[in-house]
């Protein structure tokens, strides 16, 4: 019988040899497309323009044709978003084990999915280019990669986030010789550094850039670093009120900003003839600003100066309207960043990568699990059967202690929805957490047996069911009632609100994870969630019927992602 599966085996990676072996044979057209692509992207175009997809002769070429097709799209500053994942781009590269194309044309769909404002996909599809980038170690895409997720976090204005990547971003071109993205780069740090208020940091970047051009203006991409790093310390010597200095390289902006009009420059030119006093040259360039704003940003700043020049020339009614208009943008600006919070999507998504890397092995065994069973019988179906649940129940485990490690981590982070976070809530996850995230480093450390790792889940296992005590959930009540000021015993005062749903709402205020949360009430978690849903929308129907809602029924109106933590559970 081990004979047997020995020869089984080897006939499937004998197989999988030839087939890689005997490649996807493309159209010469493309692959001359593919070989000039990243330093004449123009010339690649034509290229593809001139190519009838419906003549290409086969599927392979097809995809082949809508990677590129992308790809030049973007290094040609064209608007147009393509969805390479809906046309069959990358799983079709995926299933080449094509590693170069299928990294390429993840990046491209991360780039077009941020276009568009997708950022789950954008993030998920990204970090999965970077881990083929340092597969291969690749630096230039290790630099491109890093800089679509600086990117990412830049939109979401998480700017402490955003410079671990831009470091890297800086470092990958260096490494690879890039000299033209080695001062984007540089600009880009510069740029990151001033949005973190360290000035000073910024002008020694901003000046390298400025300094390592300049030599080197005579060539129109080393020129166009070089005006925008100026323009860049512009926009900061304003908002300093440096005129002085920045009356030596306005010139110089101006004339970058008449080829690449920028509503963020415009502005920073207004602002600066405000502050002269030349009200009459600050209107236009503000009526320029307006014809570029493209952001909620855009208009904030815009709406500033505008106050600054109402200010000026005295007119307290417009000044008044502006800062009202101000606050009103800020406030949906503020909205939209909670929406499109970067590190919570990219916390998820390795979550997601890593249950999807524990489903593709299953998928596999399960092919073998089919190929043992005609040939050696039922008794060799059953060993492999139980050896998968157990592994199944095991996955399990390790997803839900990851789950406590995450949300444990996230208790000491000073942002909205954890900062109120009671000692009781605290403590609860401490005393469990340090347990847990010692025998999850063994699990992750060991080479050991399968029995070796069974033990430990075993205890991770053990800790978490000692997590999840009911004894607790009284006092977690009890803290939850005290922490919003009676915000628990008010809920109870609702006709249509029993006591499992205070205890229940409790828990969802004090964030405790879900799993947990089901061991404590004695529930499922199909249960918890048909619960949890009607307890919404008692609590929705009677919010409407009082003028004021406690902090308890606010935070719980205001932070509803049952639909979301039902979606992800059933995926």
């Amino acid at each position: 019988m081990t004979k047997l599966v020995h020869l089984l085996c080897f006939a499937i990676i004998t197989l999988e040899f030839c087939g890689c072996s005997f490649g996807q044979k493309y159209d010469d057209r493309l692959l001359h497309a593919d070989e000039i692509m990243e330093e004449f992207p123009d010339s690649a175009m034509r290229i593809l323009n001139n190519i009838d997809t419906a003549v290409l002769k086969n599927h392979g070429d097809k995809m082949l044709f809508w990677l590129l097709y992308a790809q030049a799209r973007v290094k040609t500053d064209n608007d147009t978003v393509i969805d390479l994942a809906q046309r069959g781009v990358i799983k079709y590269f995926d299933a080449k084990s094509d590693d170069y194309r299928m990294m390429r044309a993840l990046y491209y769909n991360a780039f077009n999915a941020f276009l568009r404002g997708d950022l789950d996909i954008a993030i998920a599809d990204a970090c999965n280019s970077m881990d083929f980038a340092k597969k291969s170690q690749d630096a230039y895409w290790c630099a491109r990669n890093s800089e679509l997720i600086a990117d990412l976090y830049s939109n979401s204005y998480m700017h402490a986030e955003e410079l671990g990547y831009r470091l890297k971003e800086y470092e990958y071109f260096t490494e690879c010789g890039r000299q033209v993205n080695k001062m984007w780069a540089i600009l880009d740090l510069a740029c990151n550094y001033a949005c973190l208020g360290d000035t000073a940091e910024f002008y020694a970047l901003i000046d390298s850039a400025i300094r390592l051009s300049n030599p080197l203006e005579s060539e129109f991409k080393f020129r166009m670093v070089n005006r925008f790093a100026k323009a860049s310390k512009y926009i900061i010597l304003v908002d300093q009120n440096k005129l002085e200095s920045a009356a030596e390289i306005e010139k110089e902006v101006i004339e970058i900003n008449d080829l690449y009009p920028s509503a963020t420059t415009f502005n920073s030119l207004a602002k600066a003839e405000t502050r002269r006093r030349n009200t009459e040259s600050a209107r236009k360039y503000i009526d320029k600003a307006w014809a570029h704003a493209s952001s909620y940003y855009d208009t904030l700043i815009i709406n500033g100066t505008l106050a600054e020049l109402y200010r000026v020339e005295g007119n307290n009614d417009k000044y008044t309207e502006s800062i009202i208009g101000i606050n009103n943008y800020l406030n949906k600006e503020v909205l939209n960043v909670l929406r499109q919070s970067v590190v919570v999507k990219q916390l998820n998504m390795k979550q997601a990568e890593l249950s999807e890397a524990r489903e593709r092995e299953l998928r596999l065994r399960v092919w073998i699990v089919a190929i043992i069973i005609g040939v050696a019988g039922l008794g060799a179906c059953g060993i492999v059967f139980y050896r998968s649940r157990m592994r199944l129940k095991n996955a399990e485990i390790e997803k839900q202690a990851a789950d406590v490690l995450l949300l444990h981590a996230s208790l000491d982070e000073e942002r909205d929805g954890h900062a109120e976070k009671t000692e009781l809530v605290r403590h609860l996850y401490k005393e469990h957490w340090e347990t847990i995230g010692r025998l999850v480093k063994r699990l992750k450390k060991m080479e050991g047996s399968a029995k070796e790792r069974d033990n430990i889940l075993k205890k991770i296992d053990a800790e978490l069911r000692s997590l999840a005590d009911p004894a607790m959930l009284p006092k977690i009540v009890e803290e939850i009632d005290k922490a919003y000021n009676g915000g628990i015993s008010s809920l109870r005062d609702y006709p249509a609100i029993n006591e499992s749903d205070a205890m229940m709402a409790a828990l969802i205020v004090a964030e405790i994870d879900t799993t947990t949360a089901c061991r404590m009430l004695g529930i499922s978690r199909n249960t918890f969630y048909s619960r949890r849903r009607r307890l919404m929308e008692k609590i929705a129907k009677e919010s409407d019927k009082h003028t004021t809602a406690s902090p308890v029924v606010h935070h719980l109106l205001t932070n509803n992602d049952t639909e979301h933590d039902e979606d992800e559970y059933e995926a």
